[in-house]
C-alpha cells in the first residue's frame, strides 16, 4: 500500500491511497469463501457451492461490499499507522478499480489542530484578597440559625406580619370565569417574601387566621402563563394559620445541637473555613476565565466543525440531565434543542480551545497525572458524596468515567503551573 497525505488546511488533510491489484483480488476471494459457507443453493451442499454460480447470482453485490470494506478497512489502518488525528467520517472520492492496475482512490477528512500554545508565561492576572470579615462570618451562623427555627402558631387573634408562614386557600377568576392554577387549598406562604404578585402579598399582610378578603390582582404583560397576560383577576383569600419563627439561642447549646461541636466558635471556625475554600474555588475559576481568554489572544486557530458539534451534543446531553434531576426537560422550559445549540456555539469553541491550549501547555512542560493524583481526587469526591472511596472507584470504572477525570485533573494541574509563573496583583 502506498499513501500520500496532503494537508489542505490546519484542519484538514487529504489522504491518497494506491492499493496493488492482488490486496482487492485476495479481498473477493475471501468474500466468495464468506459467501459460500452461508448462501444455500438447491442441488449442492451448504458450502459446495461453486463459484462460478456464485457469482452469477452475487457479483455485484459481492465485489460492491468488498471494496467498501477494502477502503475502509485501508483508511482505518493508515489512520492509525501514521497518527492522523481524524475528529469526522472521511469523504472518499476518486475511486477507480480496472483489471490489473493498482486500486486508487483519495479520503479527505477533518483533523484536530496541532496547537503549540506560546505566551503562557508571565500571564498579568488580578486577584481578589481571600479575607473573610467578620458581617460574613454573622450572616452565615444567622442564616443557620434561621434553618433551624421552629414554626409556631402566633396568639390568637394576631395579624400576620413579615416574615411570619400563612396558610391560606384561595380561589380566583378572570372575567368572571375560574382558570387553571386559579384555586388551591392549604397553601404556605411567607408573608411579605414577594412570592405573589404584588396586590395579592400585600394582601395577606395584617390579615387574621378565619379572616376572609377579596383581592384584585393585575397579572403583567410579560408573565409567564400567556392567557394571563395584562388580564385582572379577582381572588377570595382564606387564612387557616399562621405561624411565626422562634429562633434558636445562639450559644454553646447550639453548637451542640447542630452537630459535632462543643462551642458556639467552634460553629464559626467551620463557618470561616467553609467560606474560605468557598471563595478560594471562586477565585480560582475567575484565574482560570483570565488565564483562558490570555490564551486565546495570544494564539489563534482554527476548529473543524465535527469537534463543535460533537461539543455541542455533550453540552446539551449533560443540561438535559441537569433539567431530569430537577423534574424538567427542555420542552417544560421552553428551550428548543437547535436554539440551545446556536445560543451555545460560542461557547463550546472556547471549551475546545481550551483543552486544547491547556493540554498544550502540558505537554510543553511534561505535566502529567499520576495514580497518586487520582487517588487524592477520588478521596475528595468520596468525602463529598459520603460514600467509601472505592464505590466511588467502582463507580466511575463502571461508568466509562476515568477520562473526564482524569482531564479535570490535568486542566487543574496546569492551571496551577500556569498560575505559578503569572503575575499576581491582588485588588
Amino acid at each position: 500500500m502506498k499513501i500520500e497525505i496532503q494537508e489542505i488546511s490546519p484542519i484538514r488533510k487529504k489522504i491518497l491511497f494506491e492499493l496493488p491489484q492482488e490486496a482487492y483480488k485476495k479481498a473477493l476471494d475471501r468474500a466468495y469463501e464468506d459467501l459460500k459457507k452461508k448462501v444455500e443453493v438447491k442441488g449442492f451442499r451448504k458450502g459446495k457451492v461453486p463459484r462460478s454460480l456464485l457469482e452469477k447470482n452475487y457479483r455485484a453485490q459481492t465485489e460492491m461490499e468488498t471494496v467498501s470494506n477494502l477502503v475502509d478497512q485501508t483508511y482505518r489502518q493508515a489512520i492509525q499507522e501514521h497518527s492522523i488525528p481524524a475528529v469526522d467520517m472521511p469523504k472518499i472520492s476518486d475511486l477507480k478499480i480496472e483489471p490489473e492496475q493498482p486500486i486508487t482512490f483519495t479520503a479527505e477528512v477533518d483533523v484536530q489542530p496541532h496547537v503549540e500554545a506560546k505566551g503562557y508565561e508571565g500571564i498579568s492576572l488580578k486577584k481578589e484578597k481571600m479575607e473573610v470579615t467578620n458581617e460574613e462570618i454573622e450572616n452565615e451562623l444567622k442564616a443557620l440559625q434561621k434553618s433551624h427555627a421552629q414554626r409556631v402558631p402566633v396568639e390568637e387573634g394576631s395579624p400576620a406580619q413579615q416574615g411570619h408562614l400563612a396558610t391560606i386557600h384561595y380561589a380566583g377568576v378572570v372575567d368572571g370565569k375560574t382558570f387553571e392554577g386559579g384555586s388551591a387549598q392549604n397553601v404556605p406562604v411567607e408573608v411579605g417574601a414577594g412570592r405573589f404578585l404584588p396586590e395579592f402579598d400585600q394582601a395577606i399582610l395584617g390579615m387574621k387566621v378565619g379572616e376572609k378578603k377579596q383581592v384584585e390582582v393585575n397579572f403583567p404583560a410579560d408573565y409567564g402563563h400567556e392567557p394571563l397576560r395584562d388580564k385582572k383577576a379577582l381572588f377570595d383569600i382564606e387564612v387557616v394559620e399562621i405561624k411565626e419563627e422562634l429562633l434558636p439561642k445562639l450559644d454553646d447549646e447550639f453548637a451542640k445541637d447542630i452537630g459535632s461541636f462543643t462551642s458556639l466558635e467552634e460553629v464559626k471556625n467551620e463557618i470561616k473555613k467553609h467560606l474560605q475554600n468557598a471563595k478560594e474555588h471562586r477565585s480560582k475559576g475567575d484565574l482560570f476565565r483570565q488565564t483562558l481568554d490570555h490564551l486565546i489572544e495570544q494564539n489563534s486557530f482554527e476548529i473543524p466543525s465535527a469537534m463543535i458539534d460533537r461539543e455541542l451534543d455533550y453540552m446539551l446531553r449533560s443540561f438535559e440531565e441537569q433539567l431530569s434531576h430537577q423534574g424538567l426537560n427542555l420542552e417544560k422550559i421552553g428551550i428548543n434543542p437547535e436554539d440551545y445549540k446556536k445560543n451555545n456555539h460560542e461557547e463550546a469553541i472556547r471549551r475546545i480551545k481550551g483543552f486544547l491550549l491547556f493540554d498544550s501547555v502540558a505537554h510543553q512542560n511534561k505535566i502529567e497525572v499520576g495514580d497518586e493524583d487520582l487517588k487524592k481526587r477520588f478521596e475528595e469526591i468520596a468525602k463529598n458524596a459520603g460514600q467509601p472511596v472505592e464505590a466511588v472507584q467502582k463507580y466511575y470504572q463502571e461508568n466509562h468515567l476515568l477520562r473526564p477525570i482524569y482531564n479535570h485533573i490535568l486542566e487543574d494541574k496546569t492551571l496551577d503551573f500556569l498560575i505559578s509563573k503569572a503575575k499576581i496583583e491582588e485588588k
